[in-house]
């Protein structure tokens, strides 16, 4: 994927080659214009123009009565120390003929560090551990967006994509009954 898009032309170029071609601008206006907007950013300056001069209050939400509750949910949510490294272990590999990217790869050799105890638990790998402390108690998790599944700064990648062949493997599917039964309760994406 990663190959592909480095060969492809950029939106940006694709769009002024057709407006150039449509005879709307000229290269050398188009080269102006992009200068422009670099120069706008370097300096700070806003470079899109707001189109939106009033809220739509229509799509505001009503939070207040959803505020100033007392939490009163008094529940064991801890786990044996062994029965979590196991989860880990498992959250910890990626099966033969799963090609991961480079930097997926140092995510996980890094959670592997950390199972063995050689680096402290990251913030993603814990996250990724509550998860199948959840699957493994039988109770269904559900994944929503890229970001859920790839994880912001790419810290959960909770979904791993095969370089290979573009198809997913999820190791959350692969934990405590769900694995036994051979029925995800994980729903990604």
């Amino acid at each position: 994927m990663y190959a592909k898009i480095k060969s492809h032309k950029s939106t940006r170029t694709l769009y002024v080659e057709q407006l150039i071609e449509e005879g709307v601008l000229t290269e050398e206006q188009a080269k102006q214009m992009g200068e422009q907007y670099r120069d706008d950013l370097l300096a700070g300056n806003h470079v899109a123009n707001a189109l939106v001069k009033q809220p739509n209050t229509g799509l505001f939400v009503d939070w207040t009565p959803y505020l100033g509750h007392e939490w009163s949910g008094d529940t064991d949510t801890s786990c044996d120390l062994e029965h979590l490294r196991q989860l880990a272990q498992k959250m910890s590999e990626i099966p033969n003929g799963v090609e991961v990217q480079r930097q997926v790869s140092r995510v996980y050799e890094e959670r592997r560090k950390m199972l063995a105890g050689n680096q402290p638990l990251n913030w993603g790998f814990a996250e990724t551990l509550a998860y199948a402390t959840l699957v493994d108690a039988d109770h269904p998790v559900r994944l929503t967006g890229q970001d859920a599944g790839r994880g912001t700064f790419s810290h959960r990648h909770a979904v791993v994509h095969n370089q290979e062949d573009g198809s997913t493997y999820i190791p959350l599917q692969h934990q405590g009954r769900a694995a036994e039964l051979h029925h995800p309760r994980l729903l990604p994406l």
